[in-house]
């Protein structure tokens, strides 16, 4: 429901801003949180790192987990109580029409894959902290404290994309996106040593987190390039997103196998090479959506 409102928001000529704009807003909440939660997990935990039991970190994480908890709760709250409840007409149009033409659209799959690959770079960054910690030395704070940081970058990254898709479109955009995506995760694989290169590994993975809050930022806004009917606007979002979130089921069990593996620098080449494949597969796919401009 969120993701059509937006679409018809944008009108035909400023999706991916109107895309752009809401995911900034949604990153910047969550930054915001995320800052939160770091100052929450140092103040629990002893200022000595080295010294920290499994009992104290325990007790650090549950703090943590208790935060957004009440964030959750409270945001149940602010709907209830101050979110107008609008009773549309009943309608006697069948909730399944329009599936099966879903089903059967090219394009539809193709922007499923699409989001499947941005998607998998995004479950990605939750891996990032731990990189920190096992490959670049940081201490378990500085390496979240970063994380935090660049949680900042996705409205800023969320935003810029949408703007430029409405000036280059959105498939120009997401090819562009994947591309550097690539070329980041390249340069970690060869680079994940990290000897002498924190400086320089650091940048790279800002980059990516770049990339990857972009490509969030407008993947949707592909429903108007490829033309999808407004009034399957919902239905095709579901379908879309049903494919598109699967890596919440299986990208960290598999990402957690690859890096456990060959603990240390070779497993998050490893792991590197993983999302490297998924950016391969999102640029084509997408090159081949825009090549063939497929109507449905």
């Amino acid at each position: 429901a969120m993701l059509r409102a937006t679409r018809e928001w944008g009108g035909e000529l400023a999706q991916g801003r109107a895309f752009g704009l809401l995911d900034g807003g949604r990153g910047l909440l969550s930054a915001g949180a995320a800052t939160l939660a770091v100052f929450i997990l140092a103040s629990l935990l002893p200022k000595q790192l080295e010294n920290t039991t499994d009992e104290q970190r325990e007790m650090a994480l549950k703090g943590v987990i208790w935060f957004y908890t009440l964030l959750t709760t409270g945001a149940a709250f602010l709907i209830w109580f101050f979110i107008p409840e609008k009773k549309a007409a009943k309608s006697q149009t069948n909730p399944f029409v329009g599936i099966l033409e879903v089903l059967k659209s090219k394009s539809a799959w193709l922007q499923a894959t699409i989001v499947i690959c941005a998607y998998c770079g995004y479950r990605g960054l939750d891996f990032y902290a731990l990189y920190g910690v096992d490959v670049l030395g940081m201490n378990e704070i500085s390496s979240a404290r970063f994380m935090s940081n660049a949680t900042y970058l996705r409205p800023v990254g969320a935003i810029i994309a949408g703007f430029l898709a409405d000036r280059f479109t959105t498939k120009k955009v997401i090819i562009f996106t994947f591309v550097v995506l690539l070329v980041s995760y390249v340069v970690l694989v060869f680079n994940s040593s990290a000897t002498g290169l924190t400086t320089i590994v650091l940048a790279n993975l800002v980059i990516s987190i770049l990339a990857v809050y972009a490509l969030r930022g407008v993947y949707f806004a592909l429903f108007e390039e490829t033309n999808v009917p407004r009034h399957l606007t919902g239905t095709t979002v579901g379908f879309v997103s049903l494919l598109g979130f699967t890596p919440d089921i299986f990208f960290n069990s598999i990402a957690g196998r690859i890096i456990d593996a060959y603990p240390g620098a070779e497993g998050f080449r490893n792991f590197y090479l993983f999302l490297s494949v998924f950016s391969i597969v999102g640029l084509v796919v997408t090159v081949f959506l825009s090549v063939h401009k497929l109507k449905k």
